[in-house]
């Protein structure tokens, strides 16, 4: 576990933010279906693995075939309950062939509307390559 002294970044202008302020935390994910965790399921997915890694309760409310959009009519409902979560979807968007206007605008939009309900956004993106 990492101790309390640890700071993770925070954007925003806010600096760094003590671990501590993260722990006990529950962190809700939402996405489409690689945040999900396909093709493995749920067990091996990136939020479970970040649940281990930092030993902090992370829900996992994506879904497969969602796209950023889907993701957006959703927030009320799977997000809201929560302080902290992490925002990764794209992958759909790209199957589908949705604009990049129309990608960025929903993704804007859920940042906003999380700031807007004083929940902490994070934003993920996919690298290809090397994995730890």
């Amino acid at each position: 576990m990492l101790s309390p002294e640890v700071s993770l970044p925070v954007n925003r202008g806010l600096g760094t933010v003590p671990f501590k302020v993260w722990h006990n935390t529950k962190i809700v994910t939402a996405g489409d279906s690689f945040t999900y965790g396909n093709p493995f399921g749920p067990q091996e997915s990136w939020p479970k693995w970040v649940a281990n890694r930092l030993e902090i309760d992370v829900v996992n409310n994506a879904r497969v075939s969602r796209t950023s959009r889907d993701v957006l009519t959703h927030f009320d409902g799977d997000i809201l309950a929560y302080n902290r979560v992490i925002i990764f979807a794209g992958d759909g968007d790209a199957i589908k062939r949705v604009s990049e206007t129309d990608y960025r605008n929903d993704i804007e939009a859920m940042v906003e509307k999380a700031w807007a309900n004083n929940i902490t956004p994070i934003l993920t993106v996919r690298v290809e390559g090397k994995t730890t």
